[in-house]
């Protein structure tokens, strides 16, 4: 009886020790989630292979065994009917792992269809990226024209300022000449009235000397009146000079307020302050409108997070978000977890002290921070700028982040 005894739980415990339980299949079943998404090249799916098959269940008899007895019998069928429940059981564990089973090749098929999905994607970001690549061609070709016009520009300026100076010198000789023309006319002026005077004097007792004075009456009078017309005619010049010279002074003030328009339009396409917290919010929700592959952001809390609008980014881009998380608040914690749901989002916790910042797709970059005086922010497309400012201020505050663990 005892050799039957140790016969029979020999057998039934022979059954693989890694079959799981009920409640363990149907847990595993309830935890199963898809894969993560591959960020790279699609991984090749290994094959599957089969569970092994549980041995017999039925019970031995040692040969040369005879019944001794019908108590014994009844024992023997009774332990028979438990092995023949206990056999029932491990055989519905084996129809619920394999379910289980069917389930995971199922899933994986899911998975092999998304890759295949993500596939296109790729081949449509790469267009994208040939696309982008010729625009930023077309973009340096018309910079190197605004350049070449700037100069021409400031050439066309110093020829005029050139010029101005050449007729402001010019000016100044003129308004010499007219000045000694003046005192000259004054001079034939006196010397007349002197001369008229000495006609009064004489004229009464000279007969002669006054026909003498008068002749020199008319030759004074004709050379002041020489005199008159040339400065007549040299006043003329003079305003005609001042009107030429207020001509250019306007086309160069013109010209000197085009380059300076055209110095701040390159300037303003590179460069822009940015100030209060509310405006950098704006900024960073303007420059998520043309993300195409990845966004790195740095804000203070997860109440900046909130005013971010990351519902605009397609699923395709990978986003990065580096802020300080309140471990003891419920809404900070149930936040994270709606943001990492999202395809591509990851957070980490780090406290930024009041620091400001985005990336996008590598192209455009804003930096700033929360001070006493108030929150400001520089946009720059500069690469030097950019290069830097990802490398010493952005990549600092998501590498020392703390990873969060999905809940």
């Amino acid at each position: 009886m005892d050799e039957i005894r140790k016969s029979k739980s020999s057998s039934l415990k022979s059954a693989p020790p890694d079959f799981p339980s009920k409640k363990s299949a149907s847990t595993s079943r309830g935890n199963l989630t898809p894969p993560p998404e591959p960020p790279g090249e699609r991984p090749a799916v290994a094959g599957f292979t089969p569970l092994p098959v549980p041995p017999s269940l039925i019970p031995t008899v040692d040969d040369g065994y005879e019944v001794a007895s019908t108590g014994d019998a009844v024992q023997l069928q009774q332990e028979l009917q438990q092995a023949r429940n206990e056999l029932a059981e491990k055989a519905e564990e084996l129809a619920s792992i394999e379910a289980s089973f069917n389930e995971i090749k199922d899933q994986l098929a899911r998975v092999g269809d998304l890759i295949s999905s993500k596939d296109g994607e790729i081949e449509g970001l790469r267009s994208t990226n040939e696309l982008l690549l010729a625009e930023t061609k077309n973009k340096d070709n018309s910079l190197v024209r605004s350049k070449a016009k700037v100069d021409l520009l400031e050439e066309t300026a110093t020829k005029a300022k050139r010029e101005a100076s050449e007729y402001k010198q010019r000016c100044e000789e003129i308004e010499q000449e007219k000045a000694t023309l003046e005192e000259n006319l004054v001079t034939l002026q006196q010397e007349r009235d002197e001369m008229q005077a000495k006609l009064d004097d004489t004229s009464q007792n000279m007969g002669g000397e006054v026909e003498t004075l008068r002749t020199e009456k008319f030759q004074i009078n004709d050379r002041l009146t020489k005199r008159m017309e040339e400065v007549a005619s040299l006043e003329q010049k003079v305003a005609e000079l001042n009107e030429e010279i207020a001509q250019l002074k306007g086309d160069m003030e013109a010209k000197n307020l085009e380059m300076s328009n055209t110095e701040a339009r390159a300037t303003s396409e590179k460069n822009r302050i940015v100030t209060g917290r509310d405006n950098i919010i704006a900024l960073f929700n303007e420059l998520l409108d043309g993300a195409l592959h990845n966004v790195m952001i740095v804000v203070p809390s997860m109440v900046d997070v909130k005013e971010i609008d990351l519902s605009k980014l397609k699923a395709s881009v990978k986003t990065m978000i580096s802020t300080k998380v309140d471990m003891t608040s419920q809404d900070d914690l149930d936040l994270v977890q709606a943001l990492s749901d999202l395809n591509g989002v990851e957070v980490r916790s780090y406290d930024n002290s009041g620091r400001f910042a985005i990336n996008v797709d590598r192209g455009d970059v804003a930096i700033g921070v929360d001070s006493t005086a108030g929150a400001f922010a520089l946009h720059t497309q500069d690469p030097q700028a950019i290069d830097l400012f990802v490398k010493q201020f952005m990549l600092e505050c998501w590498t020392l982040g703390r990873t969060l663990n999905k809940r």
